[in-house]
């Protein structure tokens, strides 16, 4: 018997990545269907001389006991017909001397009646052997049936030979396509581990350039903090001297305040000393007209520091309310 064509499909090996270790599948045992054409044929052949042999040796022994009956049956007619003639030839002898004596007569009748018990045992046994022949007529057509069971067996074997044919074709067939999906893919997966490296070696770019960010905007963030720090703190020096300015301001206005109520109670309680309004008179210089009392300049002086006193104690309110914008400033900054 040939030895079996066994075929091994490439797994793809460790090269292509540095971190698998090389697993070797396990090696299988070959098959009925993995056998080359030439086994299926030479065990198709030899079934089929197992299979005929026994027939033809049954057929042949039947045939010659069929034959031998035959010649036997022939030869029994045969002996049937001429004692058929023999008693036929004794009646006719019998009714010829029927006239004869009795004794004569008596020695033919039992002469007769011998010829016609061999008869009877003839006729027996061509029956014996026509039944005889008959249950070999049923074997035979039994025969017959068997041969034509192994004719279609043989058929049979014969298809089963081209479907076996068609089917190792297949075989080769997905053998070849499954080794060219295995380099492909085995391609395929050189290709991804490449691109792989590649993308790593991106990301790796990528994460260098986000920590130069993070690390630059960390910085940037600490500058614009110590500035803003710096800003706000000197925001706060000038709120400070702002508010002592104004506390001095303040303190001033209450001052002024109380020297215009004092000026002003001193003009009320003196009226007399302040002369009447001058006239205006019809022919007088334009000089004189333009000129006023230092009195009454001192009056609008009054006025003027009354109203700086007002704008000073108002300065308080203004003071408070920059006071409750810083607080809120300092509150969004936390």
């Amino acid at each position: 018997m040939p030895v079996p064509d066994t075929t091994t499909i490439p797994t793809p090996t460790s090269s292509t990545h540095p971190s698998t270790t090389s697993n070797p599948l396990p090696e299988r045992r070959p098959t009925f269907p993995n056998f080359p054409l030439s086994t299926h044929i030479t065990f198709l052949s030899g079934l089929t001389a197992v299979l005929l042999v026994p027939y033809l040796l049954f057929s042949r022994r039947i045939r010659q006991t069929t034959d031998k009956a035959t010649r036997e049956l022939t030869s029994l007619r045969r002996d049937t017909k001429s004692i058929h003639r023999r008693v036929n030839d004794l009646e006719l002898l019998v009714s010829n001397v029927q006239a004869g004596s009795n004794e004569v007569v008596n020695d033919l009748r039992k002469e007769i009646r011998d010829v016609r018990k061999e008869l009877n045992s003839v006729c027996g046994i061509v029956d014996a052997e026509r039944q005889r022949v008959d249950g070999l007529m049923s074997q035979t057509d039994q025969i017959n049936a068997e041969r034509e069971m192994v004719l279609s067996l043989n058929q049979q074997a014969t298809k089963a030979t081209h479907d076996t044919e068609h089917l190792v074709n297949q075989l080769k067939i997905g053998l070849n396509e499954a080794k060219r999906e295995a380099h492909d893919a085995k391609q395929l997966y050189t290709a991804l581990h490449a691109n792989l490296i590649e993308l790593k070696q991106n990301l790796d770019q990528t994460w260098d350039m986000l920590q130069k960010a993070n690390k630059l905007s960390n910085d940037n963030s600490a500058t614009a903090t110590a500035q803003y720090q710096s800003n706000l703190q000197f925001l706060l020096e000038e709120a400070k001297i702002n508010r002592t300015q104004g506390n001095a301001l303040r303190s001033i206005g209450l001052s002024l305040a109380d020297i215009a109520a004092f000026m002003h109670e001193v003009e009320l309680s003196i009226p007399l000393l302040i002369p009447p309004e001058p006239t205006h008179r019809p022919g007088a210089s334009s000089s004189a007209d333009n000129q006023k009392s230092p009195i009454y300049d001192n009056k609008s002086r009054v006025e003027n520091l009354r109203l700086s006193a007002l704008m000073l104690q108002n300065l308080p309110r203004s003071q408070d309310r920059s006071r409750s914008e810083r607080s809120n400033i300092n509150t969004g900054t936390d």
